[in-house]
């Protein structure tokens, strides 16, 4: 149900670039967003086409409508460094409304008495979304280089994103480079250009998923914790543990401290495209265009998790 990308002219594969989360009991992940390799500095313009009329040419994968993106090219004039720094926070925006500890065993001494409230009482007054959620902080770093004169232009651009997820250990880090040119020929009758991004990306993941069954992922564990269970205990050799209750009860902390989730793409998309003006109102363009991918997706979880 995508719509169709189109970056400069080239329309991009429909497919998945990065790997898929494997099912370990939590369900499954989809793939990150196909577009999280460009950088956001590079794009000039971004065009919506949705009428019947205006996709036709890009047939049927354009029926759930495309979507242009237009990168920055180099201005005209001498050549201009320009560096930019951004700091990003992220927060949970609304979080869900749970009992605490007096509340809950309120509620289940009404349904089950309180001699059975009190054998559930872990003794503890745990706010479970205090100890999976976190503050992210993202920082982005752009350098470019670019000018042009009446005869073409060009761009160079590199940039650095280092992006902390509203849950604790996820994250994303991606490098990225991009060069853009162009160039007229035989009395600006004929224009020559190229643009070449390559993206380097690593996401933390967490088990976070789709398809997640009875036990429910990260977030449907937290969201049934019981709140008067400590996160840790003491066992019999007086060692300090995560406390897992049950298989079916899994502990929020422990499925983020004792799996380890990340994936790393390497993606490449270029094109080199050729305009003449073959008498004045009539041109004739073509363009060429590579989309390549290379990702790994490795999921580990301890045997601890599974009690």
């Amino acid at each position: 149900n995508n719509p169709l990308f189109v970056i400069d002219g080239v329309p991009l594969s429909g497919n998945d670039i990065a790997g898929g989360g494997s099912d370990a009991g939590f369900g499954t992940s989809s793939a990150r967003n196909p577009l999280n390799f460009l950088n956001p500095n590079d794009i000039a313009s971004i065009d919506i086409l949705k009428d019947a009329s205006a996709t036709a040419i890009y047939g049927s994968r354009g029926a759930n409508g495309v979507v242009i993106i237009t990168t920055k090219k180099g201005q005209t004039g001498k050549g201009v460094l320009n560096y930019d720094y951004s700091l990003g926070i992220s927060q949970v925006a609304n979080r869900y409304d749970l009992l605490g500890r007096d509340a809950y065993l309120a509620a289940y001494a009404d349904f089950n008495g309180a001699q059975a409230a009190a054998e559930l009482d872990g003794g503890a007054n745990t706010d479970w979304q205090d100890e999976i959620f976190q503050t992210g902080l993202a920082h982005n770093h752009n350098l470019a280089f670019g000018g042009g004169d009446n005869s073409g232009d060009y761009r160079f651009a590199i940039g650095y994103q280092d992006m902390d997820g509203v849950v604790k250990t996820s994250g994303l880090q991606k490098y990225s480079a991009r060069f853009n040119g162009n160039r007229k020929f035989i009395n600006d009758r004929l224009r020559i250009g190229t643009q070449i991004t390559v993206a380097n990306i690593h996401d933390d993941n967490v088990p976070i998923t789709d398809a997640s069954g009875f036990e429910g992922d990260l977030i449907g564990a937290m969201l049934k914790s019981n709140p008067t269970l400590p996160v840790r205990i003491r066992n019999t050799e007086g060692k300090e543990v995560l406390n897992q209750v049950s298989t079916n009860e899994p502990n929020p902390v422990a499925m983020i401290e004792l799996s380890e989730d990340f994936a790393n793409t390497v993606r490449a998309l270029g094109n080199i495209s050729a305009e003449l003006e073959i008498f004045k109102g009539l041109t004739f363009k073509t363009v060429v265009g590579i989309d390549r991918s290379i990702s790994n997706r490795k999921t580990a979880y301890s045997k601890d998790l599974k009690v």
